[in-house]
């Protein structure tokens, strides 16, 4: 059984969930690279994946997901170059924040 939260980043453009084991230890960071839109008519959000995704370990281990997923979807006229480059630019910021050791002040909870 895996335990987890998840905090979301609207204007970084990157959700990071925290996955635990059954005993409460981290097993590791998934995070979501994203964009939004809002719709004042209705008061709401909709999160667009932006396809490609970084899983960290606590050993350091960093696996970066899904750019394949990302090239087929330019490349079938899914995204535009707006968007790839929003992917890039906001998996690049992500990725500065994870090799600099800083992901866990992002990932806090206050009661």
């Amino acid at each position: 059984m895996k335990a987890g939260m998840s905090w979301t980043y609207f204007n970084d453009g990157y959700k990071i969930s925290k996955f635990f084991n059954k005993d409460g230890n981290l097993l590791y960071y998934y995070c979501d690279i994203i964009d939004y839109e809002y719709d004042a008519n209705d008061d709401s959000y909709i999160f667009i994946d932006l396809l490609v995704d970084i899983k960290y370990y606590p050993n350091g281990k960093i696996e970066f997901l899904d750019f394949d997923e990302l090239q087929k979807a330019y490349d079938e006229k899914l995204i535009d170059g707006k968007m790839l480059l929003k992917a890039i630019s906001n998996l690049n910021k992500l990725t500065v924040i994870i090799e600099e050791r800083k992901i866990d002040e992002l990932c806090t909870y206050d009661t």
